[in-house]
């Protein structure tokens, strides 16, 4: 058995093995990016006008899978230059590019390289990737750069607007997502459909919906206050668990069956009517050209119109009058008219007299009009009666014409006044009728 002296130098013994493990342990620790102590590494610099915030650490991978890590990142000569070392036995040749790119969103970043081709021949050791050959990091921020001011305070309105109006709708999120393998397809087939033709169809619609929104400027309080009205108009149509809205929805495929069928036969009367208004066109213009006139003759006729109810109450008795004697003299009607359907070829044949009878009349009238009827008796009137010699009296009787007489016995209709007779007037002998 060994005494004390022997026991304090195996504590001291252990002590130094746990002090040297945990030193090894923090080297391995702090030097871990760097890869395994002592493997075997291809290392090369690369130089670039913007690393971003490349660090020591981060991934070098060809063509998107690690190959390798960030040993270090300094400057030189104005430069940034990242020193690059790559798993194992990799060449790089002189043609060889390299990139700075993001990793994700949060800012982390990766050099991406291609080595190049065997043709340009190796990088010689200890030589840098010039800047010509070298891509600089691109951040989110450099990008929204190129906006205006304008532009960049609408984008983080956007932005912000969306996040809050996200916010509280985690479900609906969620719903999304859990659907989206159905709805990609759809949406592939939109995008397909949207890229027809170059695109065409999307850019006019495009336009349209560009002079569509121009059209809305100025008039955003009268588009909110539609707004407003549709949202009571919804919260109507989904009043009572939205059931006559569903009653409705099951009857609108017979409803518009019908309402087909008739408009259907709405079609020809709507294409009468399109001819009848074509044809009173003229006339309904003929009415506008009209209507001034007839309004002056509307505003003149004011004034007589008022006179009408007096002419009304006056005429009104003798209308009675006459209303009864229409009434007395329909008996008589029928007879009349038998008479004058008798009458009638009598009328026709002496409608041709009807000057020599009307110059009998006169005559008559002449002929009675000597005189004047009595206070006492109304008929006192005397007619005068006057021998006229008459030439043929005589030549009559002799045989020889008168050259002075040119007499007709057979005189046409309405020649009986144009006879010259060539009569001498006798002293006439009168008397009381």
């Amino acid at each position: 058995m060994g005494g004390p002296k022997s026991t304090k130098g195996r504590s001291l013994l252990i002590g130094t093995v746990a002090l040297a493990c945990f030193a090894v342990a923090v080297y391995v620790g702090v030097n871990a990016h760097k890869g395994l102590p002592g493997a075997q590494l291809t290392t090369f610099s690369a130089a670039f006008e913007e690393t971003g915030g490349l660090r020591a650490g981060d991934d070098a991978r060809i063509a998107r899978v690690r190959a390798g890590r960030v040993d270090n990142v300094e400057i030189k000569d104005g430069t940034a230059v990242a020193t690059i070392a790559l798993d194992g036995d990799r060449p790089i040749y002189r043609n060889a590019t390299a990139s700075v790119d993001s990793r994700s969103g949060l800012g982390q970043k990766i050099v991406n390289i291609d080595p190049g081709t065997p043709d340009a021949g190796e990088l010689p050791e200890g030589s840098v990737l010039p800047q010509e050959q070298t891509t600089g990091s691109e951040n989110l921020s450099e990008l929204l750069a190129v906006f205006d001011d304008p532009t960049r305070a609408a984008l983080t309105s956007t932005v912000t607007q969306t996040g809050q109006g996200v916010g509280g709708h985690g479900r609906d999120v969620q719903d999304v997502v859990r659907n989206a393998p159905q709805i990609l397809p759809d949406l592939g087939t939109v995008s397909r459909a949207l890229t027809d033709k170059d695109g065409q169809d999307l850019t006019r619609l495009l336009q349209a919906a560009n002079s569509l929104s121009g059209r809305f400027a100025g008039r955003q309080d009268q588009i909110a206050a539609l707004t407003g009205d549709l949202g009571t108009t919804l919260r109507s149509v989904s009043t009572d668990n939205s059931v006559p809205l569903r009653d409705t929805l099951d009857k609108a495929p017979d409803t518009l069956a019908a309402a087909r069928e008739a408009m259907a036969a709405l079609q020809p009367p709507l294409s009468d009517v399109d001819s009848a208004t074509a044809k009173l066109q003229p006339g309904a213009r003929g009415l506008g050209d009209a209507t001034p006139d007839l309004r002056g003759v509307l505003r003149e006729a004011v004034p007589p119109l008022d006179g009408v109810p007096n002419v009304s109450d006056q005429a009104q008795p003798a209308l009675g009058e006459l209303t009864r004697t229409m009434t007395d003299a329909r008996p008589f009607a029928p007879r009349a008219a038998n008479a004058l359907a008798d009458a009638n070829p009598v009328l026709t044949t002496l409608s041709p007299y009807a000057p020599e009878v009307m110059l009998f009349f006169e005559n008559f009238a002449d002929a009675m009009s000597n005189g004047q009827a009595g206070k006492g008796d109304p008929n006192n009137r005397h007619l005068r009666v006057t021998l006229m010699l008459h030439t043929q009296s005589v030549d009559g009787q002799l045989g020889i014409r008168d050259p002075f007489v040119a007499r007709n016995p057979y005189p046409a209709p309405g020649a009986a006044g144009q006879d010259s007779t060539g009569s001498l007037p006798l002293p006439s002998v009168g008397g009381n009728r």
